[in-house]
């Protein structure tokens, strides 16, 4: 069963990525993140499905973020440093991340079948 994944930005703006496709989040990405703050990356994450997982990477150059989940099998967030990659676990994960301007949350939920 194909599964899709569900953004809510900090906004409050929310998208569906369907599998086959891809989407890349910031400032000025497919996906607006932080759209008047302009220490944030004009293209900040991607994300995208490989085989049965849900993929966010970290496409730009100084910020980071991090991946936190119940679900996660790590012990602690998975930090997204610039160009590094993690799966993102079923459920709901939140992808934080600050700017010299502000701290922002991003809800991440891949759906389950």
């Amino acid at each position: 069963m194909q599964r899709e994944l569900h953004l809510i930005s900090p906004a409050g703006k929310s998208i569906i990525v369907r599998p086959g496709q891809q989407l890349v989040a910031g400032r000025d990405g497919d996906f607006p993140l932080a759209p008047d703050d302009a220490s944030m990356h004009r293209h900040f994450l991607r994300f995208w499905q490989q085989e049965d997982t849900w993929m966010v990477s970290n496409v730009g150059s100084f910020l980071a973020a991090e991946l936190s989940s119940p679900r996660s099998r790590t012990n602690g967030p998975i930090r997204l440093v610039p160009q590094s990659t993690a799966a993102i676990p079923e459920g709901t994960s939140m992808l934080c991340f600050t700017t010299p301007s502000g701290s922002y949350e991003l809800t991440v939920t891949r759906s389950q079948p």
